[in-house]
This record gives structure tokens, C-alpha cells and sequence, in this order.
């Protein structure tokens, strides 16, 4: 199976494409280092429109924290940019949407809960382990044991 690298290369897209394709990879990438925690948890790169990277976020609150820093984040991604695309990002544009506020409230829950716990049924981790071994991209199996090896570090797990 190819992989999305690959077939980026090869298939005959155009260069804007590729280019909006590659900085939202970047900008998904490194999303978490370049904010704390809950803002990270609450606000998600979604397209990149000729060098504006868009940003969806829950609410108002996180918005205005978005705002503010926005210029530290596109100097940021601006840093790690390829020369060869520079200026790569140039603004920063944030939209409000309501329809991911309640899976970015779980998310902020698990952040804040005072207990620190997240619990884990030991069926959907073997389950979840079944799939990994299923998968037949490589890529795309180490890619998604990364994410939950992740998810799962972040959290104490307490087996249920």
C-alpha cells in the first residue's frame, strides 16, 4: 500500500494543493507544543486557504486566547517552514464551532478532572489491539499507535 507521502508526489495535484496539504500537516503536527494543554485540547487546525491557517475552536473564551496569540503562532510555524515555501503561514483565522463543543468538552473534562483517572475497559483495549495488528499500512498502524500510546500516557489508566 502507498503511502500518503508517496502519493502526494506522484499524482498529479496541483502545486496550491499540495502546498495546503503540507502546512496543515505541519500545523496539525505541531499543534500541542505550540500551546498549553487545555488551549490545544480545545482548538483544532481544520484548512489552509493561501496562507492563512484556520482554526476551529469551542467558544468565545478560547477565541480570544487564540487572538492573542496568534501572531507567536504563525512565527512559530513560520520557523519550521521549508525554505523553499516561505512565507508559508501569514495570518491566522479563527472560526467558532458549535458542533465540536461537546467531544472538545470530554476532552477538556478529562483535562481538569481532579481524579487524574481515565478508566479503560480491558475489552476495547484488546479490541483496540486487534485493529492495530489488522491494519496494513504501516504507516498508518504507527501513526495510530502513536496517538494512543499518547492518549493513554496522558492519563493514569485504571483498568475497569
Amino acid at each position: 500500500m502507498e503511502s500518503f507521502e508517496h502519493l502526494l508526489q506522484i499524482l498529479p495535484i496541483p502545486y496550491k494543493t499540495k502546498k495546503a496539504i503540507r502546512a496543515l500537516k505541519l500545523a496539525k503536527s505541531l499543534w500541542p507544543k505550540l500551546l498549553d494543554r487545555e488551549l490545544a485540547l480545545c482548538s483544532n487546525p481544520i484548512r489552509y486557504e493561501e496562507g492563512t491557517l484556520v482554526v476551529e475552536t469551542s467558544d468565545y473564551y478560547h477565541l480570544q486566547q487564540l487572538q492573542l496569540k496568534g501572531r507567536e503562532i504563525i512565527e512559530a510555524l513560520e520557523k519550521v517552514a521549508p525554505e523553499k515555501e516561505k512565507p508559508l503561514f501569514v495570518d491566522l483565522k479563527i472560526v467558532i464551532n458549535p458542533l465540536i463543543f461537546e467531544r472538545l468538552t470530554k476532552n477538556k473534562q478529562l483535562v481538569n478532572s481532579k481524579e487524574g483517572v481515565l478508566r479503560v475497559n480491558p475489552e476495547d483495549v484488546k479490541e483496540l489491539e486487534k485493529t492495530l495488528q489488522n491494519l496494513k499500512d504501516p504507516e498508518l498502524a504507527k501513526l495510530f499507535k502513536g496517538l494512543l500510546k499518547t492518549y493513554f500516557k496522558a492519563k493514569k489508566i485504571q483498568k475497569i
